[in-house]
């Protein structure tokens, strides 16, 4: 049977950018492409990821900066 990510929407998650979540990985919108993903070692790894910047920080995201600019949002 193949390695299949089971992906879910963590609807507490302010980032903008955030789209969807596996146990060790991170999509959020495509700097190129559709999503951009974030990949972990282990989950603990992700969740500490996600506490800083996706449910914190998230406007020192490196990514989220990289959209931001992309998207012609900043200064």
């Amino acid at each position: 049977m193949p390695n299949v990510n089971t992906y879910n929407k963590d609807r507490y998650v302010p980032c903008k950018y955030y789209r969807k979540e596996s146990a060790t990985e991170i999509k959020c919108l495509g700097l190129c492409g559709s999503h951009t993903c974030n990949v972990f070692k282990t989950k603990d790894e992700k969740m500490e990821h996600k506490t800083e910047f996706c449910k914190g920080f998230y406007w020192n995201c490196p990514l989220y900066i990289a959209l931001d600019i992309d998207n012609g949002e900043t200064e």
